[in-house]
């Protein structure tokens, strides 16, 4: 089957994306409103699964002796996968490359409408500006947080052969029950495959709109290795589908081993019990000096980052939209390193969460001035009420 794709690559937002990156202009009231830093500063739905993913390295260590790979995938005498404790339980029946996925009649097949190949059709920051609030102080009471599923990244654990990078494609997707179709995480085609090694970190593209988990979330992948001229010769690095489920410890950082046929992708996550949609756009404003630029950025007192944007800045830009998860009554902190030659400094400016509107920051560095604003949202779609 073919799994191309498109791929929306770190870097500049194009003119032609529907989802524009952030330029002054774009960023709208936070252009005159921007607090400045410098320098010195429920779905009652339950579904059974043939085999379950377990959702905490504790409640892993039962699986230890599987190799958490799916039991329609071909033998691979040239790589063995170790046996550790947080390996995730790939469920039966899920494989893409060799079609079980969208053969028989499991209930979960049906209810996340696998068979269903487009990508979610709801938007981030929907409810950024909704209609019907009832106000209890500057919070929103009618339009509440929810569980979400945050992801901090995606590497490359493991790889058959034996030293030196590799070409990746595919796609790693979300599907819940706001709105069943992939969230892509990570999507690229053959035609633009990335390229890493073993230990190193996978570009996150997505997702598209915040994660819900008040029901079991499928987490969906088919990633493999360019190898030959065909995509038939490519190696299988990871096939199925895997369960995160609603009863997921919160509020902790969680890591997952998914083995495939040649390596492994461990995917680091958290499940957030009181969270909002956050989607962060900055944008690089005078520019004094060409540089690189890095943003990270950190939900709560957790104390890992997701790498946001790497690059090199030549001139003002706007970079692309990145949607997150923030838990409501923690700050979510955003790191921006500039470096040029051998030297560099971090920037850091914090963001508390709200149910609905924006925040924004300006930061003025030596080599340029950042606008930064956050976009807040719920993910209460279900009363077309809501909208504005």
């Amino acid at each position: 089957m073919d799994i191309s794709s498109h791929h929306d690559r770190y870097g500049v937002a194009t003119d032609d994306e529907n989802n524009e990156g952030a330029t002054k202009d774009h960023l709208g009231d936070c252009k005159d409103n921007a607090r400045t830093t410098t320098d010195s500063e429920e779905h009652d739905e339950t579904i059974e699964y043939p085999e379950m993913a377990t959702s905490s390295d504790e409640d892993a260590s039962d699986s230890e002796e599987e190799a958490g790979m799916s039991t329609d995938s071909e033998d691979d005498s040239s790589y063995n996968p170790p046996k550790i404790a947080n390996t995730a339980s790939i469920l039966e029946d899920s494989s893409h490359r060799h079609g079980s996925i969208y053969k028989g009649n499991s209930r979960w097949k049906k209810i996340y409408r696998i068979a269903d190949l487009e990508e979610t059709r709801l938007e981030a920051m929907m409810l950024s500006g909704p209609k019907y609030c009832i106000m209890h102080g500057e919070k929103c009471a009618r339009h509440r947080p929810c569980p979400m599923l945050h992801f901090f990244s995606l590497k490359l654990a493991e790889i058959a052969v034996t030293s030196g990078p590799v070409e990746l494609y595919g796609y790693l997707a979300a599907r819940d029950l706001l709105d069943p179709l992939r969230n892509y995480i990570f999507h690229t085609s053959r035609d633009d495959p990335i390229i890493v090694e073993k230990g190193s970190l996978i570009e996150i593209s997505g997702p598209k709109r915040g994660i819900e988990i008040l029901s079991d979330v499928l987490i969906e992948f088919d990633m493999r290795i360019k190898t030959g001229a065909e995509e038939d010769d490519d190696g299988q690095l990871i096939d199925g589908v895997l369960v995160v489920g609603c009863e997921t410890p919160t509020d902790v950082t969680l890591r997952k081993h998914i083995y495939g046929d040649c390596g492994a992708v461990e995917i680091k996550f958290s499940h957030l019990h009181h969270a909002v949609e956050a989607t962060v756009q900055v944008a690089v404003l005078e520019v004094q000096s060409h540089f690189n630029l890095s943003i990270g950025s950190y939900v709560g007192s957790l104390p890992d980052e997701m790498q946001l944007f790497c690059g090199h800045i030549v001139e003002p830009c706007g970079l692309r939209k990145f949607v997150l998860a923030a838990m409501m009554r923690n700050l979510l902190r955003l790191k921006l390193k500039v470096s040029q030659g051998g030297s560099y400094a971090e920037h850091f400016c914090s963001f508390e969460p709200n149910h609905h509107g924006h925040s924004c920051q300006q930061i003025n560095t030596e080599f340029a001035s950042f606008l930064v604003k956050v976009t807040w949202s719920t993910l209460d779609f279900g009363n077309p009420q809501n909208y504005p």
